[in-house]
C-alpha cells in the first residue's frame, strides 16, 4: 500500500510538469477533464493513507519525521496559516500602487513570496498565541484525562 500511494502522490506531483514543458503536445479536452477530475480524489486518498497509517502505528521512519519537533511546531501554525494567507496576499496586492507584472526572468516574485511567506507565518504565530493556544487549555481543562495506552 505504501508503494501505490507513494506512486500516487509522485506522479501527481509531476503529471502537469509533463504537460506544460516547452516542447510538449497539450493534452485534449478529454485528458484535462479525466485529470482534473481524479487527481484531487487520488491525492486525498494517498494522504489518507499515511494519516491512518500513522494513526496504527503502521508508518515507520514516516512517523518519526512528521514528528520532529519543528514540523509539530509548523502544525500548530497551518489553520492560522490556512486562514490568514489569502487575506495578507489580498492586502499587499490591493495595496499596491502599479501593475504587478510577471517576466520570468524576475526575482521580485520570490520576493514578494518569502515576504508573504514571513508575513504569515508571523500573524499566524500571533493568532496562535492569542486564540488557539488558550482555547486549546480551556479545552484540555474539560477533557477527562485518559490512561495511555502501552504497546
Amino acid at each position: 500500500m505504501w508503494t501505490l500511494s507513494i506512486a500516487v502522490a509522485v506522479c501527481l506531483s509531476l503529471i502537469n510538469h509533463a504537460q506544460w514543458r516547452h516542447g510538449s503536445a497539450h493534452w485534449g479536452n478529454t485528458s484535462l477533464a479525466v485529470l482534473e477530475s481524479l487527481s484531487r480524489p487520488l491525492w486525498s486518498l494517498a494522504v489518507a493513507w499515511v494519516i491512518l497509517a500513522c494513526n496504527t502505528g503502521r508508518a515507520g521512519p514516516i512517523a518519526n519525521i512528521l514528528s520532529f519537533p519543528p514540523f509539530v511546531t509548523l502544525s500548530r501554525l497551518s489553520y492560522s496559516v490556512y486562514l490568514l494567507h489569502p487575506l495578507i496576499i489580498l492586502f499587499v496586492v490591493y495595496s499596491r500602487r502599479t501593475a504587478i507584472y510577471l517576466p520570468p526572468d524576475r526575482i521580485d516574485q520570490v520576493y514578494n513570496y518569502l515576504g508573504h511567506l514571513t508575513l504569515t507565518h508571523l500573524f499566524a504565530m500571533a493568532l496562535y498565541l492569542c486564540v488557539e493556544a488558550p482555547l486549546r487549555s480551556l479545552d484540555l481543562l474539560w477533557e477527562p484525562r485518559r490512561p495511555h495506552k502501552t504497546a
